[in-house]
């Protein structure tokens, strides 16, 4: 195997590696440098509170008092898509082979069959 890296390499790397770093660390911070302490939303509804993925997902009649800039599915999403770009890489890796070995196959002269 070779140690360069060609463009295949190059896309999968910064692409996939981007979206999982935008999605995680780098939307994060923003959440967090905004105020919003949970990547969820908060909701009152009397007595009752909690946290939900979706606005959604809150009982009925609830206040939403606190919501994340960036909603969680958004950055589930990126994140599956950064994964799904490594997976396919990994697939065409296996796939497409090392270039060249067709053409270094030996063969061993003068054997004896």
């Amino acid at each position: 195997m070779t140690d360069e890296l060609d463009l295949a390499d190059r896309i999968a790397m910064y692409l996939g590696g981007g979206l999982i770093v935008l999605a995680i660390p780098v939307m994060g911070i923003v959440n967090t440098l905004a105020g919003s302490m949970s990547p969820l939303y908060a909701f009152e509804a009397g007595e009752q509170s909690g946290s939900v993925y979706a606005p959604s997902m809150a009982p009925e009649g609830a206040e939403i008092v606190a919501s994340p800039i960036f909603d969680p599915n958004v950055r589930a999403g990126l994140v599956a898509l950064g994964l799904l770009i490594w997976a396919g890489f990994a697939v065409y890796k296996l796939v497409a082979g090392e270039p060249g070995t067709a053409a270094r196959r030996t063969t061993t002269a003068g054997a004896a069959d």
